[in-house]
């Protein structure tokens, strides 16, 4: 957050309190960062804005501990930053089922000039196809060994027979 203020310069509030984990600025906002973890977010309420960086990669239960805290303030705002991790989890669930209550952004490295065609040529040389896709193209790719495609094991599927044993989050 230091950062970001240094970086707006005079336009910026003046902090006037500051810890590792918080600060509050002069024009009553704050900023606070919280514990990635679903037993230790809980019983923080009443955000405006929650950011939940690199959201692909977290547990579900931790983005399921955040949406209550939103419950109380009719007008705060869920932002959920990532690049891809597979087809599975909230933020694919999110990205691909969320209808139009989600607004969504795809900004791949292609697109960020201040990364050189010669760097992402060395990257999809270097790393796997899998890999490069999802970290610079943004795809939300299936894991290479899947003995299945996702398309072939959903298109078995009978949306008018009731499970067996119904899901439940953990």
């Amino acid at each position: 957050m230091r950062d970001v203020l240094a970086a707006l310069g005079p336009a910026a509030p003046p902090a006037v309190a500051e810890s590792a984990l918080r600060v509050e600025l002069a024009n009553g906002s704050r900023v606070v960062s919280l514990p990635g973890q679903e037993q230790t977010i809980r019983g923080y309420s009443a955000p405006d804005l929650v950011l939940f960086d690199e959201a692909a990669r977290a547990d579900d239960r931790l983005y399921y501990a955040i949406r209550p805290m939103l419950a109380t303030n009719p007008a705060a705002r869920l932002i959920l930053l990532s690049t891809p991790f597979g087809t599975q989890g909230f933020f694919h669930d999110v990205w691909t089922h969320g209808g139009p209550a989600w607004f969504r952004v795809t900004v791949t490295a292609e697109q960020i000039p201040r990364i050189s065609s010669a760097w992402l040529a060395a990257e999809r040389a270097a790393l796997p196809d899998l890999v490069y896709r999802q970290e610079y193209l943004c795809e939300f790719a299936e894991p290479a060994g899947a003995v299945f495609r996702e398309e072939d094991v959903a298109a078995l599927i009978d949306p008018t027979i009731e499970p067996l044993f119904p899901r439940r989050v953990a």
